[in-house]
């Protein structure tokens, strides 16, 4: 379907082998892009510098069957572009949205102090790929 009908409702009748379109029973349903949403990335790990600052690496996943399993980096993407957003969280409280184009993004001592956190201190984090289609993918959560 045309990313365009999501959350449309549409008719439809499913039908098995044998069967007539005429004799299914009609339902009700509206797409709304679960089968579109990105996966969740993983490995999702930090490292801390001298200066307190938060580097932190993941790896996507993509919807897509890859070509080779053994060579995670050949996959092709399932999304038009290498877009992610990693929310650095305190409980269910989103403290700040890094916005970024790879797989890393950094998180500098000055940041963590100006969200009210001790730089250097674990932080937890979701980091979501993004899709043109229907914006953010599931969260990959990892405390660092």
């Amino acid at each position: 379907m045309d990313s365009d009908t999501l959350g449309k409702l549409r008719l439809y009748r499913a039908v098995s082998v044998g069967e007539i379109v005429q004799g299914a029973e009609a339902t009700w349903f509206a797409n709304t892009g679960v089968g579109l949403r990105p996966y969740a990335p993983v490995r999702i790990a930090g490292s801390w510098d001298g200066s307190n600052h938060l580097t932190l690496t993941w790896v996507r996943r993509s919807r897509l069957i890859p070509r080779n399993l053994w060579a995670p980096a050949l996959w092709e993407a399932s999304e038009a572009s290498e877009a992610y957003e990693a929310d650095i969280l305190s409980g269910s409280t989103v403290l700040r949205t890094l916005a970024v184009t790879a797989e890393t993004a950094t998180y500098t001592a000055a940041e963590q102090s100006a969200d009210g956190l001790t730089p250097g201190n674990p932080v937890t984090v979701d980091v979501y790929h993004l899709s043109a289609a229907v914006w953010r993918g599931y969260p990959g959560r990892a405390s660092v």
